[in-house]
């Protein structure tokens, strides 16, 4: 047997009264399908505020290099080449794609 849920919308009009609730069915895949489309949305979430991390320390640094270490550089290097090169170009790092792929 299939479990459904059952959702009760109230519309409102410009006054403000509540006209008669609207009931509709939401089936499981579609459940399934909202759960998902916001389990997809979180770690695009995560970048973007990342991007925005990064956005503020180089409008901090201005113009001064960052002098990476040895381990650093490779670090980079390892997740750059998952990456890849254009990849490095859209999302506007800290670094030039050609520092990291070195």
């Amino acid at each position: 047997m299939a479990t459904q849920l059952y959702f009760s919308l109230h519309t409102n009009d410009r006054l403000g009264f509540s006209e008669t609730p609207t009931k509709f069915v939401l089936q499981p895949w579609q459940l399934m399908l909202i759960i998902l489309a916001i389990w997809i949305n979180q770690p695009q979430k995560v970048i973007e505020y990342l991007r925005t991390e990064n956005a503020i320390l180089k409008e901090q640094l201005g113009k001064k290099r960052i002098l990476l270490s040895d381990d650093q550089r490779r670090r980079l290097a390892v997740k750059g080449k998952l990456i890849g090169r254009k990849q490095l170009e859209q999302a506007g790092t800290l670094f030039t794609p050609d520092t990291i792929l070195r």
